[in-house]
């Protein structure tokens, strides 16, 4: 019963819906922004597409993770789900990596100054590409869910009530480990590219600051402010994308269900805390923020939002 439920386990439920809410109100706000603008401009910069697309799959990823441990919450491994939802549950998260990655690749394409003629000519075209590049993530993350198709070909029946909104034995699905281990290799490479793009970053920061140095005035330049945004933008990242991936990898090594939970919270605070940092660290998003929050606070009147709030005509994204 409800009453006899760990209070361990309460507490998870608590902290992961806590961090669900986050995540649904950071991206929910990312995608209202973007929209109106796109609404309004009746267009987007590339780099606000992207953000668009992932934090509007993000949404519906956050939503999915909150109904489904609504239902399924006494089984923290989630061994039972049924094989639609884990297919879709695994499409959204392979999907909203590889757009992570794709923001990724397209700052460090905007941002780092390149020799070789090759990504120079990618650099150059990297707006025109962004197409492409959603395309090749839904496709990515479709062959990467794949595998979890098979689990359908391998029931197993369910002799113990499972499912709060069902008392009886039913068929289900089985997450067996080599559909793990096929989806872990399935989203790899996005992680493997996001890091190459940090280190191309992280790169051409350093260089600039140490070209900097050599300038006795000392002149700070927007194209440095641009470095230091964005490296600071792409530590956090960095973290929150390492964390989520070793928690994937080991929600596929581990069976014990404390660290399956806290592998969990790991790929939700991922998802919720990314989008916070996006609006801490996008112009036009935070002043967005501000806006509104000045209308919530009895802001009222266009002379005094006009005056005492924020505009937000300010690029967002590297040009």
């Amino acid at each position: 019963s409800i009453k006899g439920l760990p209070s361990l386990i309460w507490f998870y439920l608590i902290i992961l819906t806590t961090m669900v809410v986050v995540g649904l109100m950071g991206n929910g706000f990312i995608t209202l922004a973007n929209g109106c603008a796109w609404v309004g401009n009746k267009a987007l910069p590339p780099c606000d597409v992207i953000v668009m697309a992932l934090s509007a799959s993000r949404l519906v990823f956050l939503a999915l993770i909150q109904a489904v441990h609504c239902v399924f919450f006494i089984d923290l491994k989630l061994r039972y789900l049924p094989t639609a939802l884990i297919f879709i549950w695994a499409f959204l998260n392979a999907f909203t990596t590889w757009m992570a990655t794709c923001l990724a690749v397209f700052y460090c394409m905007k941002i780092v100054n390149f020799t070789k003629p090759f990504l120079e000519k990618i650099k150059l075209s990297i707006s025109s590409m962004v197409p492409h590049m959603l395309l090749g993530s839904f496709l990515a993350s479709l062959v990467a869910s794949l595998s979890f198709i098979c689990m359908r070909f391998f029931p197993q029946h369910c002799n113990r009530t499972m499912i709060l909104l069902s008392g009886s034995n039913q068929t289900c699905s089985v997450w067996t480990p080599w559909t793990s281990y096929s989806y872990i290799i399935g989203t790899s490479p996005a992680f493997i590219i996001f890091l190459i793009c940090s280190v191309f970053l992280i790169n051409s920061l350093l260089h600039h600051v140490k070209k900097l140095k050599q300038n006795k005035d000392g002149f700070r330049d927007q194209r440095m402010d641009v470095h230091v945004r964005a490296v600071k933008t792409f530590i956090s990242f960095l973290i929150l994308y390492s964390a989520t991936f070793s928690s994937m990898v080991s929600m596929t090594l581990l069976y014990s269900e404390l660290a399956v939970a806290l592998s969990k919270i790991a790929v939700i605070a991922f998802h919720s805390g990314h989008s916070v940092v996006l609006v801490l660290t996008n112009t036009r998003l935070k002043q967005a923020l501000g806006k509104a929050l000045c209308g919530a606070m009895g802001h009222s009147g266009r002379e005094t939002a006009s005056s005492s709030c924020p505009k937000t005509s300010i690029e967002s994204c590297p040009s």
